[in-house]
């Protein structure tokens, strides 16, 4: 089944899931309504915590590349992760905005502390370099609710020339085994790739499918430096989320 987010998103659900529980309903049911009703929350749906501040790799469309970010990885006091969950009252999380996650070892007992602490959807976006088997099984422990691998391209010369500093072939068994480790357990899994111009007529979804991803996402690109024109005339994003980096400032 094929969902559309918003013109320049698509969504193609290849294994459909049964984790839905009436509280991630009325949270997802939230997420879509407010921004239609210019609805601010009391607390936002969704808080993006990046507990760390570097990347492994360095991807051609990455905004990381236009924000100047040098190569050093520093880490969010812990304290200030734990104090933005502490009310009980935010149903969403992802702990990346520029930065790769998995540099931050700390990241399966964030996600338990976010879980106990009222969160219902825990995600998490990852290049997958680092994704050994020890990190794995300490993810689908922890409580994660879905875990994004960011592919781009099924060609591995063209995935290496995307994703900069990856190897397509560890990058491809580290996600199989990382779905052989969790067998019916959440975490949910999706593929999560930009449409370059350069990625055409590949098999994608099928190839995914046959790994056995419940889920792949297709963003267009659009060049950094592009005004965006014929857009929709609102930003859904503050009826939503808010960003909080490494250095505690909100986006």
């Amino acid at each position: 089944m094929s969902i559309k987010i918003n013109p320049d998103v698509e969504i193609h659900e290849i294994f459909r899931h049964h984790y839905q529980s009436q509280a991630y309903i009325d949270y997802r049911n939230m997420w879509y309504e407010y921004p239609k009703e210019f609805k601010v929350p009391e607390y936002p749906l969704a808080v993006d915590v990046e507990t760390c501040s570097g990347c492994n790799l360095n991807c051609k469309m990455c905004p990381r590349l236009y924000y100047g970010r040098d190569e050093k990885n520093e880490l969010m006091p812990i304290e200030w992760f734990e104090k933005v969950f502490e009310s009980n009252k935010i149903p969403a999380c992802k702990t990346n905005w520029l930065n790769e996650p998995l540099q931050d070892k700390r990241l399966p007992s964030l996600i338990k502390f976010a879980k106990v602490h009222g969160v219902i959807d825990f995600r998490l976006n990852t290049n997958a370099v680092l994704l050994t088997e020890e990190i794995s099984k300490a993810l689908i422990q922890s409580g994660l609710d879905m875990i994004i691998f960011s592919v781009d391209s099924i060609n591995p010369k063209i995935y290496e020339k995307i994703r900069v500093g990856a190897k397509f072939n560890k990058v491809i068994n580290n996600i199989k085994r990382f779905i052989e480790i969790k067998g019916d357990r959440k975490p949910i899994t999706r593929v999560s790739r930009v449409l370059l111009p350069e990625v055409q007529n590949e098999n994608f979804i099928e190839y995914f499918k046959n790994i056995g991803i419940d889920e792949v996402m297709t963003t267009k690109y659009v060049p950094p430096n592009r005004i965006a024109k014929n857009r929709r005339k609102s930003c859904d994003q503050p009826f939503q989320r808010l960003i909080i980096d490494y250095k505690g400032f909100i986006h």
